[in-house]
């Protein structure tokens, strides 16, 4: 019994030794829309504030542009944040009659600068359509929101 409490505790004190701390990116992280731009989050106007370190193994930065009509009135939005994940190009989401998002991810300090642009079209891209659009949509969000906390 012993010896495999010291073989465990041995194991662990190794293991500690050889695990770094997961890197961790500095992003611009805030929310800008083009119906109430933010100062310092619009493209080609980002301010040095807005510039955060991200939390452990979140190594990669996002940007994600969503170009909305709702009731005859179109709106663009822009969401820079950190992610744990890297896209391997920039990916669709069809939100359906009301729009289209496009999200990307880069893997540099501050490099989520710029926007996606709306293309109109998905493409070989993922879709997304009908009742999962809202679904979909709702989870991204939730995971942002997640993302501002940690």
């Amino acid at each position: 019994m012993y010896r495999q409490q010291a073989f465990v505790l041995c194991s662990a004190f190794l293991l500690a030794l050889f695990i770094g701390k997961g890197s961790a990116a500095q992003c611009y992280q805030c929310t800008t829309t083009s119906a109430g731009p933010t100062p310092g989050c619009v493209t080609g106007a980002l301010s040095a504030t807005n510039q955060l370190q991200c939390p452990s193994g979140q190594d990669h930065c996002l940007t994600s542009t969503t170009y909305t009509t709702l009731l005859g009135v179109s709106t663009v939005t822009t969401v820079r944040a950190c992610s744990a994940a890297a896209l391997p190009s920039t990916t669709c989401l069809n939100l359906g009659a009301i729009g289209i998002s496009f999200t990307s991810t880069c893997s540099t300090d501050n490099c989520n600068t710029g926007d996606n642009a709306n293309t109109g079209v998905c493409g070989s891209a993922v879709k997304i359509a009908g009742g999962y659009s809202f679904i979909a949509l709702s989870m991204l969000a939730a995971l942002l929101a997640v993302q501002n906390l940690m």
